[in-house]
């Protein structure tokens, strides 16, 4: 991450340059595991906090504000489209409540030409050596989380549904 950004207590934060998405942010308050990359129930792998693609959980070129008035907080984030082939870009909303030990978020985004990159088999390496697959597809998510503490104890629970598409660009 390397951002900057100006902040005030009345107005909230804003941030700009290579910073998490909104629903990294979001698993690191609600999942147990912290986003364990082996063991998390909610963050397996990666992939949810990127909205789909492990490659997405951490944004180049991203504006991010985060507000909060008394129990209600608000974020929204906008990634402007990469530089070179591919158009790319992201946004994303959150609003969450606390109040008491109960904390609840919801949450949607959306990710254009998001790319999954992956390994190939060893059939496939030995006809094209040194090379990557690459999946790319245009992801939108939603997901709501919650979280209830009782003194030591804490309770939580969520809900994310992710679709892929093809993308809207041609690639």
């Amino acid at each position: 991450a390397a951002f900057a950004g100006l902040s005030s207590a009345m107005v909230g934060a804003l941030t700009f340059g290579r910073q998490n998405s909104l629903m990294a942010d979001e698993l690191m308050r609600y999942d147990p595991q912290l986003q364990s990359q082996a063991f998390s129930p909610i963050g397996y792998s990666g992939a949810a906090g990127g909205l789909g693609d492990t490659e997405d959980k951490i944004l180049d070129d991203s504006l991010k504000y985060i507000v909060g008035y008394g129990p209600v907080h608000l974020a929204a984030l906008y990634q402007f489209g990469s530089r070179g082939f591919v158009p790319g870009g992201s946004e994303s909303l959150a609003v969450g409540l606390d109040y008491g030990g109960l904390s609840v978020d919801l949450l949607w985004g959306r990710v254009h030409d998001a790319t999954a990159a992956a390994s190939l088999t060893a059939v496939q390496n030995t006809a094209a050596p040194g090379t990557l697959a690459a999946t790319v597809s245009d992801n939108t998510a939603y997901a709501i989380m919650a979280r209830y503490a009782i003194r030591s104890i804490k309770i939580y629970a969520g809900y994310e549904h992710m679709t892929y598409a093809n993308p809207k660009d041609p690639l």
